[in-house]
């Protein structure tokens, strides 16, 4: 979201390196990447630590959608998704590991 303001005052974050696309890609990559590797959890019997968190799933591909729609302060309402999403998945996650099945 303030991509260009670091770009300006010469910080080098990784959305400055990157890019728009690679900030961009990098984005969908970390808000999908916990759900594949949730899977390993299946290998070890522990499907519910795979199977609660896919209910977090649509605020993923909300973030996904909006980190490449939405520009400037529009991202301020993502960085809230982005939490919530953290929030969600966190908890679904733990609940789905602490239930023995």
């Amino acid at each position: 979201r303030d991509r260009e303001g670091d770009a300006l005052s010469g910080k080098r974050t990784l959305a400055v390196r990157l890019g728009v696309r690679g900030a961009q890609a990098e984005i969908a990559v970390l808000a999908i990447a916990p759900f594949a590797l949730a899977a390993l959890w299946l290998v070890r019997g522990r499907w519910l630590a795979f199977v609660l968190p896919i209910i977090a799933l649509p605020l993923a591909l909300r973030v996904i959608r909006s980190s490449q729609v939405d520009q400037g302060r529009a991202l301020n309402r993502t960085l809230g998704t982005a939490a919530a999403l953290h929030a969600a998945y966190g908890l679904l996650f733990s609940i789905g590991l602490l239930i023995p099945v």
